[in-house]
């Protein structure tokens, strides 16, 4: 795992940011010392360290001498021994230059030996602006700039982050070959100095290091070990060399380029290398420039800062070097960019080119005004700003005109399409006909012929017609791991991913997906989010044009795919609603049909009477009560739970009503009923669900009734004027085995008086909640039922389930409550004559 992998994007581009703000402070003080506050002051010679090994002391010696200039019309020669400055020595070139620059434009006095002779000479020196640093200033900060917009837009980008570190180092490091200045400040300045010095020499490792990382990563036995190498050859090389750090710097500057040519040699995609020739053509052109001043130089046989200014000026072609990566990295979206710099951004660096330029013009005449008219003049700052005055206009026009022209050719033609269709999309009335204007579409406005959709959820996926594989794609081999793949590519952020060759070789990408990418030439992906969730990606081919996609590109085809997204969640809630409507639908069809199992109205005699009551806790439910006749003489009292709710409780329902009327047809006792029952129920019901169940058989010849229950509640039996809860033993069905329930089943009889009261119910009836999860409990249901005991059944169940219902007010009902109530008031045998088939009526 990189260290980049372990901070969010917006926190490495705070890192990052911090940085450069830092680098560029320092690089400002640099400089406003060298071009501003120390500006260099000339008297047209060179100086140099005698190398005599007489001069212990340490001698600065006068050479090459401008013909024509302060010091030769002051009468120096060269030879002479400079031993000091208005009456200041020194014993280095360093010093001796440091001590001049405390003057400028003015008459100083040098002493100098000639021979055995000592000398005393007036030079007007004048204060001289060094072209050649400043031009050199000028394309590191273009460097600075452009790393700056290639690490923001792509903060974890390996190749980014080379570039970052590069660009970063690159004012000090090129202007690193203007003689002695950091060395001088060095001096000055200590540890600053030396952070400066560091900074300067770190940009040619940075150099190599990036070069192994763009176009395509170099890969190198021991390669961490070489990387560190070439860092700490750096810094080591810098002190061992000493004066020939210069050839120590163009060996880093060749071994990165040659590396890089290397590369270069070993793409073969013509798409892939176009960008990389107009950097070669940059880097080409800048060096020419570099090699003018070179060659100028030592034609001359004389430091550059002793040249005419005008002929250093062609020294501006090195600017093709940073002007050949802006254009590159905007144009054609290398280096990892997940977004394009937008246009103000191009339009920027260019004007500051430009502005570049005008600063070099300005600087060159304020240098040639001071050498042939030895004074400090404001002409030539008047005559630039008369220049950018009535030329600005003119020129800023013609950038916008290349800006467009180049970067956003495409743009105007398309941008209405799409957004027209936009427009569209939500009232498409399903995605497989969105999908094919979609196609359409995006082919025709933008000419994209390869646009491909990755579903990462089943339920969209159900939505696409098989007929819609041509723009709709699915894997056939192992579709987990491809979703998980692909998916992994947005765990950070949904930001659109553009596909380029460094990204693909980053080595973190799944092969399948890398494969798939280069095979159908996918250079775009756009997550389709609904509430921050992906659930599918929009996977973009080539534009006809061979160039990248544009901000505007990626802002629209953002726009479109969001609400491509919509549709399909649109339809999905649709297609989900669509089926909650079927699913009532069929559930009150259950609804009914579970009703009509039940009794439909109230057993109400002359001498007893009996009141139900159910209500499922859902639509259905696994709550049931039964009357079944087992005799002439004889019926049946059931009330049965089921475990659950819901729809599979229902249906066990179902069955053990079967089984319980089943059971009654061939036993008597309510014991023996549950015995048969419980064998049976095993093979019928899943392992893990039971029943618990009441039963109790009224006799109305003997006017007796017995009760057995397997697990329910406890029956409250009620009679002269007291209640009790009737606790026999039982397990519930389907708990046990046979011989376990059989031995734990109790049956109790009780005989039949007039005014016995009988309540049977669920356990949904006393575990009834409120708000606060409190239960209604079974001393509650017996404290209803004394209170009422004297009303009828029908006002005892009204009573009890008010009560209930006021408990629980706003609390949402968590199970099935059922209620049957038995109450006898006087002995009659003539209830049997109104018995009509297996049920009473």
């Amino acid at each position: 795992m990189s260290l980049t992998s372990k901070f969010s994007v917006k926190t490495l581009r705070t890192i990052y940011v911090t940085f450069q703000i830092i680098s560029l402070a320092l690089f400002a003080f640099v400089f406003v010392n060298i071009v501003i506050l120390k500006q260099t002051t000339m008297d047209d010679c060179l100086w140099v360290q005698s190398s005599s090994q007489n001069d212990s002391a340490g001698r600065v010696i006068i050479t090459k001498i401008v013909e024509g200039g302060v010091a030769d019309t002051a009468g120096l020669k060269d030879g002479d021994i400079l031993l000091s400055i208005n009456d200041v020595e020194f014993s280095t070139p360093i010093q001796a230059q440091m001590t001049l620059n405390k003057h400028g434009n003015e008459i100083v006095k040098y002493k100098v030996q000639r021979g055995n002779e000592i000398l005393y000479f007036d030079v007007a020196v004048y204060k001289y602006v060094n072209i050649q640093f400043i031009i050199l200033s000028l394309i590191g900060i273009n460097f600075f700039v452009i790393g700056l917009f290639v690490i923001y837009t792509s903060p974890k980008g390996q190749s980014s982050l080379q570039f970052y570190l590069m660009s970063t180092f690159a004012p000090f490091g090129i202007t690193l070959f203007v003689d002695g200045f950091y060395f001088g400040l060095f001096n000055e300045f200590r540890w600053l100095g030396l952070m400066l010095l560091l900074f300067a020499i770190l940009f040619y490792p940075a150099f190599v290091h990036f070069f192994m990382v763009f176009p395509e990563r170099v890969n190198i036995r021991f390669r961490k070990s070489f990387i560190a190498s070439l860092y700490l050859i750096a810094l080591i090389g810098m002190i061992v060399l000493n004066n020939y750090w210069i050839v120590f710097c163009i060996v880093y500057l060749f071994f990165g380029l040659s590396l890089f040519i290397s590369t270069f040699k070993k793409i073969k995609e013509p798409e892939k290398r176009k960008p990389l020739k107009i950097i070669i053509l940059g880097i080409i052109t800048g060096l020419i420039g570099l090699l003018y001043l070179g060659i100028v130089t030592n034609l001359a046989q004389r430091p550059s800062f002793l040249l005419n200014p005008l002929l250093i000026l062609p020294t501006v072609l090195s600017f093709a070097i940073p002007i050949s990566f802006g254009f590159a990295i905007i144009k054609y979206k290398i280096l990892d960019t997940e977004t394009t710099i937008k246009r103000s951004v191009a339009f920027a660096i260019i004007t500051i080119f430009i502005i570049c330029i005008y600063l070099v013009i300005a600087l060159a005449l304020n240098t040639i005004f001071n050498q042939y008219f030895k004074k400090a003049t404001q002409l030539p700052t008047i005559i630039s700003i008369i220049i950018i005055t009535f030329s600005y206009d003119y020129f800023k026009k013609k950038i916008s005109s290349f800006v467009d022209k180049q970067f956003y050719k495409d743009r105007y033609n398309y941008r209405k399409s799409l957004l027209k269709f936009s427009e569209q999309l939500p009232y498409f009335k399903n995605v497989n006909e969105m999908l094919r204007k979609l196609a359409v579409s995006v082919s025709e406005t933008i000419g994209i012929k390869a646009v491909y959709i990755w579903l990462t959820k089943g339920e969209y996926n159900n939505l696409v017609d098989a007929n819609q594989e041509k723009f709709y794609t699915h894997q056939t081999e192992n579709p987990f791991e491809y979703n998980e793949a692909i998916l992994s590519l947005f765990k950070d952020n949904v930001e659109p991913i553009l596909i380029t060759n460094t990204f693909l070789n980053d080595g973190k990408i799944h092969k399948r997906l890398k494969d798939e990418f280069i095979e159908n030439e996918i250079v775009l992906l756009i997550p389709m989010c609904i509430y921050d969730q992906v659930i599918g990606i929009m996977k973009f081919g080539k534009k006809p044009s061979g160039k990248a996609y544009s901000d505007e590109d990626i802002d629209l085809l953002k726009t479109l795919t969001s609400q491509v997204a919509m549709v399909f969640e649109n339809n999905r809630l649709k297609q989900e609603e669509l089926r909650r409507m079927k699913f009532e639908e069929e559930i009150s069809i259950a609804r009914n049909i579970q009703n009509s199992l039940l009794p439909e109205w109230d057993l109400d005699f002359n001498n007893i009477s009996v009141s139900h009551y159910s209500k499922p806790a859902k639509q259905v439910g696994g709550d049931f009560y039964d009357f079944i006749k087992i005799d002439r003489n004889k019926f049946a009292i059931i009330v049965a739970d089921v475990s659950g709710k819901g729809i599979p409780a229902a249906l066990y329902m179902a069955k053990v009503q079967s089984m319980i009327q089943l059971a009654s047809n061939l036993f008597k006792s309510p014991k023996d009923i549950l015995i048969e029952v419980n064998k049976n129920i095993r093979d019928q019901i899943d392992k893990h669900s039971f029943v618990t169940c009441v039963i109790a058989v009224v006799d109305l010849e003997s006017m007796t009734i017995k009760v057995a229950r397997a697990g329910h509640n406890p029956v409250i039996y009620g009679q002269n004027g007291s209640l009790s809860f009737v606790k026999s033993k039982g397990l519930g069905l389907n708990l046990a085995t046979e011989q376990i329930f059989e031995r734990n089943l109790e049956e109790v009889e009780f005989k039949l008086k007039s005014d016995d009261l009988f309540v049977f119910y669920s356990d949904g009836l006393s575990e009834a909640m409120n708000t606060d999860r409190e239960e209604f409990s079974e001393g509650n249901v017996l404290n209803v039922i004394k209170s009422n005991r004297q009303l009828s059944t029908e006002d005892i169940k009204t009573n009890l389930i008010d009560s209930v219902n006021s408990f629980t007010t706003g609390a949402e009902q968590h199970d099935d409550i059922t209620i049957v109530i038995l109450k006898i008031s006087e002995h009659d045998r003539t209830l049997l004559k109104k018995a009509d088939g297996g049920h009473l009526v």
